[in-house]
């Protein structure tokens, strides 16, 4: 640990990327909160850019029952900005290694910055149905940029494990924020454009965050020549073979899958979720947009709370267990016609399933190499944050030919398939050394 006289660049390479302070298989009982003294305001800066990503993706709920009468449109149309957002996240995912590689992780952290205020100002003059799907493409292509840059860095901090929970539960904490805001707004009949205006000053505070947090900070990765021999005694013998490109490493792929679907049902039970409590159980607007605001606020304090219990029990056992209790919740959800027992299996929902998505990261971190982290953690979470367009879209779909009631049953399938595909997640824990 450097001592707290060192120079900008002894400063600047320990709060490197993937610095050689934590290694793939560290033990994380031999770090303390001392040990992230150097990494602190890129910390800071990283949680404040989720923050950002939670009041962005909470945003859609409270909105899609005034943008489909300002529009005049169906479920059906008004999620294709579902649709065209997944759009960004895609291609963002794929290109993300190719944009790190050519500009560096620190541009591209401002730039998405950037991006993602200039979609918002646009947006804020409430264009044309057609312009605001083009412009849904340039807001989740950002977002994936911002995600998959903060996921990586944090993936290699000292008590990263922690570190990742805390992370993602300010995502929750920003995702509960916007539909209290929207729903201020909207019950107040200010127009749905004012929400913009909200997401604007706040991405405007998120570029001032950067570049004070990331100034001086080193986030490029490593090469791979350097660390190699590193990487192999730290790996244990049982570890999958990498392949040349890391993308097509079979626990890369098969994570990304799981947080696709993951995000699917997180965003699809924060976004469809008030619309269920509205028009398919009846609920006061005001009510069910604080109820959607629990959910965020439940997802939060699950990936403190379960996210720190999973680090301690095991992850791979917490996550099951999680699922299938998950699932009995979601039984409840759609079969109680009571508001009142909706409502609390909603926020309980969010709560349950808080912990996946940082704690697969953390799993992720612990069974590939450094050398690739930044792509496969970095493609991992584009693509997976992909779910958060693509399968709220097919939500959409199914809820237009069939009904809003229809959408815990979505979601249930959905979760049993995270957890067939969880079964074939390697354990660290279980790995010969």
């Amino acid at each position: 640990m450097p001592n707290n006289d060192s120079s900008t660049s002894s400063i600047t390479e320990s709060t490197s990327l993937l610095g050689s302070e934590r290694g793939a298989k560290a033990d994380p009982k031999a770090e303390s909160w001392s040990d992230l003294k150097p990494y602190i305001w890129p910390l800071i800066s990283s949680n404040i850019i989720t923050v950002m990503a939670g009041l962005n993706d909470g945003t859609f709920g409270v909105m899609i029952p005034r943008l489909k009468e300002h529009y005049d449109i169906s479920n059906s149309t008004v999620s294709l900005l579902f649709l065209f957002n997944a759009i960004g996240f895609f291609i963002s995912g794929f290109l993300n290694g190719f944009i790190v590689k050519h500009i560096g992780q620190r541009a591209t952290v401002y730039t998405a910055s950037i991006s993602l205020m200039i979609v918002y100002l646009f947006a804020l003059t409430g264009q044309r149905f057609e312009i605001m799907l083009g412009l849904m493409v340039f807001q989740g292509g950002s977002i994936s940029l911002l995600d998959a840059a903060v996921n990586v860095y944090t993936a290699n901090v000292p008590m990263a494990t922690l570190m990742l929970n805390i992370l993602h539960a300010n995502y929750g904490v920003g995702a509960m924020i916007s539909p209290l805001v929207g729903t201020a707004f909207l019950v107040r009949n200010i127009t749905w454009r004012a929400v913009y205006g909200f997401l604007a000053g706040a991405a405007f505070l998120n570029i001032l965050s950067v570049m004070i947090g990331f100034s001086g900070t080193n986030m490029e990765q490593p090469n791979e020549h350097e660390i190699e021999d590193d990487d192999t005694d730290e790996l244990p013998k049982a570890r999958i073979a990498i392949p040349s490109h890391p993308i097509r490493n079979s626990v890369t792929l098969l994570s990304a899958g799981y947080i696709l679907i993951y995000v699917g049902v997180e965003i699809i039970m924060g976004g469809w979720g008030y619309t269920f409590l509205t028009e398919g159980r009846h609920g006061d607007k005001e009510m069910m947009g604080h109820v959607t605001a629990g959910y965020w606020a439940g997802l939060a304090i699950g990936r403190l709370v379960l996210g720190y219990l999973a680090g301690r029990l095991g992850e791979k056992r917490t996550i099951t267990a999680l699922t299938i209790t998950g699932g009995v919740v979601l039984i409840i959800f759609g079969y109680a016609e009571s508001i009142v027992i909706d409502s609390i299996a909603l926020v309980t929902i969010g709560f349950l399933i808080g912990p996946m998505f940082p704690t697969t990261i953390s799993l992720v971190s612990q069974l590939l190499p450094r050398h690739i982290h930044a792509t496969s953690i970095g493609f991992i979470s584009a693509i997976g944050a992909s779910g958060a367009a693509v399968l709220p879209y097919g939500a959409g779909l199914i809820a237009d030919q069939y009904g809003i009631l229809s959408i815990p049953l979505v979601c249930f399938v959905m979760l049993a398939t995270m957890q067939l595909m969880w079964t074939f997640v390697p354990n660290p824990q279980t790995i010969n050394i």
